[in-house]
């Protein structure tokens, strides 16, 4: 028996698509004005994106703590270090 997906809230999918773009190392400042100008636009944002970025940070460390490991073998890196988007916590070194 086959179940229908189910589609994520626009604003939840809006806020994945700004975790991954800010933290691909490669959002410009025009980027990082946006988001902080979509965050400022409703309550909503801020609210989905605490909930979303909080979920996903763990796993994202995780990401970048092998991909370090990986990157002294020569694998490629995830994202950049450095200054994380607001409100979200950039991981420990």
């Amino acid at each position: 028996m086959n179940t229908p997906a189910r589609r994520l809230d626009p604003i939840a999918e809006r806020a994945i698509d700004w975790l991954v773009r800010l933290d691909s190392g490669s959002a410009t400042a025009e980027e990082r004005s946006a988001f902080e100008a979509w965050l400022d636009a409703d309550p909503r944002h801020n609210n989905t994106w605490q909930a979303i970025s909080g979920l996903l940070h763990p796993p994202i460390a995780a990401l970048r703590e092998d991909d370090h490991r990986d990157d002294a073998v020569g694998g490629v890196q995830f994202g950049q270090a450095g200054a994380a988007p607001r409100g979200f916590r950039a991981a420990a070194p």
